[in-house]
C-alpha cells in the first residue's frame, strides 16, 4: 500500500462538491492499493482520506480519487465536484500516470440527482 499527502486544487469560484472533502480540506491523504489490498486494510482513516481508482473510459485512461468513507444512505455518489488532486512529490505522477487527477467527492440525494435530468 502506498500513501502520500497531496493538495486539492479548485476553481477560484470555489468547489461544487456539495460539502465534500474538497469543500472542507485543502489537502488529502492519498492511498494507492496494491494487488489484493482492500480499503478495509487502511488503518487510522482520517476525514480527508481518498483512494486512487484506475479506470478506462472509452479506451482512454481516466483515473480518479474518491473518499474511502461510504456514500451516505439514500445518496448517489461519488461524482466529480470539479476539483483536482496533485502533488509536487514525483511519486504522485509516477503512481497516477498523470500530474493531476480529478477528485470525485460530490454526493447527492437521488431526488437532487434526478432534477439534473428533468
Amino acid at each position: 500500500m502506498r500513501k502520500l499527502t497531496a493538495w486539492v486544487y479548485k476553481s477560484a469560484l470555489g468547489d461544487s462538491s456539495n460539502n465534500g472533502i474538497s469543500h472542507n480540506y485543502d489537502s488529502v491523504v492519498c492511498y494507492w492499493l496494491d494487488h489484493g489490498e482492500k480499503i478495509s486494510d487502511i488503518n487510522d482513516v482520517e476525514n480527508n482520506t481518498v483512494v486512487f481508482i484506475s479506470r478506462t473510459l472509452f479506451d482512454k485512461y481516466c483515473p480518479i480519487f474518491q473518499p474511502i468513507k461510504p456514500v451516505l444512505p439514500n445518496h448517489v455518489g461519488y461524482m466529480s465536484g470539479g476539483c483536482f488532486i496533485s502533488s509536487s512529490d514525483s511519486r504522485f505522477s509516477e503512481w497516477c500516470g498523470l500530474n493531476a487527477v480529478p477528485l470525485h467527492d460530490r454526493q447527492e440525494t437521488q431526488a437532487a440527482y434526478d432534477m439534473h435530468f428533468d
